[in-house]
């Protein structure tokens, strides 16, 4: 049998004592009050350890822990899976940036997954050469802000350093960066009448609609409210009407066609 003596966290080695007919685990998970063995011929065979042990030994391969014996020693062969990461499993995940409401108040989250230990860790949210604010001790953090026009494009990084002396320094700090979407209602709607509002009879008239916003805003063009045609032709007042989820926008112009009423405007939307 194999009895527990100390244990220490971020321990290296599992070093095993000969004493008489027994061994004894000299380093192990502070944790795990008791690890069983069972003796099978030379070898030894973890039979139970607790769920919450944060290391047990040094490889992450193999989900038993396997003793054989050498001489008057044992070695470590394979061990449990549970032993913590040395690294960052992955990079930061950025969630919320592709969903801001311009003028609103929202949320962006960052979080680091299956990380150990979050105690050691830190989080800053980075905008240019400018630190928004940090955090320290858990692997999540959220950003609060009220996104406006300039930060339509921008980039933000989530930034994570993990504090561990025996890392690599190379290995301690993982970055994410995204661009912020700002959605929008329409806006800078117009509608314009080339080559003047008024005009003579056959004359081509271009009437063009233009509006900006996220998603794009859909454009139509309308005669005293009715959507037009390509075959009205008629002085009338127009109308470019731009909409999205979001909102809508309006903005009116007169064409006025002097002598007989057969010149057919050509209309064009933009955005």
């Amino acid at each position: 049998w194999l009895q527990l003596l100390a244990c220490s966290i971020l321990s290296p080695v599992i070093s095993l004592l000969h004493a008489v007919s027994s061994f004894q685990l000299l380093a192990c998970s502070i944790l795990a009050p008791v690890i069983c063995l069972f003796h099978s011929v030379f070898s030894f065979h973890l039979l139970a350890c607790p769920i919450l042990a944060p290391v047990i030994c040094l490889f992450h391969s193999f989900p038993v822990i396997s003793l054989f014996h050498s001489g008057s020693s044992f070695q470590l062969l394979a061990c449990s899976i549970l032993a913590p990461p040395t690294a960052f499993p992955s990079a930061p995940l950025i969630r919320g940036h592709d969903a801001l409401r311009l003028g609103a108040e929202s949320t962006l989250v960052c979080e680091v997954l299956d990380l150990y230990p979050p105690e050691m860790l830190t989080l800053d949210w980075i905008r240019g050469d400018h630190i928004l604010q940090s955090s320290m001790g858990s692997v999540r953090s959220t950003y609060r802000f009220t996104p406006h026009r300039p930060d339509s494009r921008a980039h933000i990084s989530c930034r994570a350093t993990l504090d561990l002396k025996d890392l690599p320094a190379e290995d301690r700090i993982k970055e994410t960066t995204v661009q912020l979407n700002l959605l929008s209602p329409p806006t800078n709607t117009s509608v314009s009448v080339s080559p003047d509002e008024e005009v003579v009879e056959g004359q081509e008239v271009t009437l063009t609609c233009h509006s900006e916003g996220a998603p794009p805003p859909m454009l139509v063009l309308k005669r005293e409210e009715v959507e037009l045609q390509r075959t009205d032709s008629h002085s009338a007042h127009y109308q470019c009407e731009a909409s999205n989820q979001y909102g809508a926008q309006v903005d009116n112009r007169t064409v006025t066609v002097r002598g007989q009423r057969s010149n057919t405007p050509e209309w064009r939307t933009g955005s």
